[in-house]
C-alpha cells in the first residue's frame, strides 16, 4: 500500500474507532450515517463513473480501514 493510501486508511479506522465510542451509540453507526461497506460501495461507483484514480484509492483505503477494525 503507498503511504497517501496507508495514511487514509489510518484515518477512516480512527474515525471509526471515535464513532464507536460515542455515548448512545449502537452498533458503532450513527443515525442515517453510511458504514464503511456502503461507503466503499458509493466510492467504487464514483471511481468507476469519473475513472478517478485519487476517488479509487480512497475506496481502497475505506475498505482496508474496515478490515482493519
Amino acid at each position: 500500500m503507498e503511504g497517501t493510501t496507508q495514511a487514509d486508511a489510518d484515518r477512516y479506522r480512527g474515525l471509526l474507532r471515535r464513532r464507536a465510542a460515542l455515548p448512545g451509540h449502537r452498533d458503532g453507526a450513527l443515525p442515517g450515517t453510511p458504514g464503511p461497506g456502503e461507503l466503499s460501495e458509493r466510492a467504487g461507483s464514483l471511481a468507476a463513473r469519473t475513472e478517478d484514480a485519487d476517488v479509487r484509492a480512497q475506496e481502497e483505503a475505506i475498505r482496508t480501514a474496515d478490515r482493519l477494525e
